[in-house]
């Protein structure tokens, strides 16, 4: 229930081919557990990944399992450090 009423505040996430809400995914960040499975349903290497996120912790917890991680503060900063790890946007 919660994750429709986020669905349809966020009108970004209509973008998105897949998402991994935590009560689907039976852990929740920054515990290791769920970047992990993550990895697994998405068949990607931790490095091969860019996750973001504007919660530190959560941004430290992508990293703890080997993924590229960058804290979003704005949308400037987002795109240098996006550029920083040679995605091009």
């Amino acid at each position: 229930m919660h994750f429709e009423h986020v669905k349809k505040k966020f009108r970004i996430l209509r973008h998105f081919k897949k998402t991994f809400p935590s009560h689907e995914m039976g852990s929740r960040k920054p515990e290791p557990e769920i970047y992990q499975k993550v990895l697994s349903r998405i068949r990607l290497e931790a490095g091969e990944t860019v996750f973001i996120d504007d919660v530190d912790k959560f941004v430290r917890g992508a990293r703890s399992v080997g993924m590229k991680a960058i804290r979003f503060r704005n949308k400037p900063q987002l795109m240098r450090d996006l550029k920083k790890l040679g995605v091009k946007v």
